[in-house]
C-alpha cells in the first residue's frame, strides 16, 4: 500500500492530483471504492476522502491545500510591494 497507518514505522505518502484525479474517473466510471484502492494503490479511506471532495466541490476540490493559505497579510500587498519583497528575499537569501 502506499498509504500506510501512523506508528508502523512507514512514512506516510501523499496523493498528487493525477492521483486523485484517477481514483475520481474510476469512480465515475463505476468501480467500488475497494477496487478503486486496489487498482491505484492507496487504501480505501483516501479513496473515499478523495471521491468525497470531488463531489462535494467539484474538481476545485481535488487541488492540495497544503502550504500557506491564500488569504493573510501578504495577499493584500500590491504586486509592486510583493514583487521588491521577493526581489530582496532573492537578494539575500541569508
Amino acid at each position: 500500500m502506499r498509504c500506510a497507518g501512523l506508528g508502523d514505522g512507514v512514512a506516510m505518502n501523499t496523493t498528487g492530483l493525477e492521483d486523485r484525479m484517477t481514483i475520481v474517473a474510476l469512480a465515475k466510471a463505476g468501480h467500488t471504492d475497494s477496487d478503486i484502492a486496489e487498482r491505484s494503490g492507496w487504501i480505501v479511506s483516501t479513496v473515499r476522502k478523495w471521491r468525497r471532495r470531488e463531489a462535494r466541490q467539484g474538481s476545485k476540490g481535488l487541488v492540495s491545500r497544503m502550504g500557506r493559505p491564500a488569504t493573510g497579510a501578504m495577499s493584500t500587498v500590491s504586486p509592486d510591494i510583493k514583487g521588491t519583497l521577493r526581489a530582496w528575499r532573492e537578494a539575500h537569501p541569508g
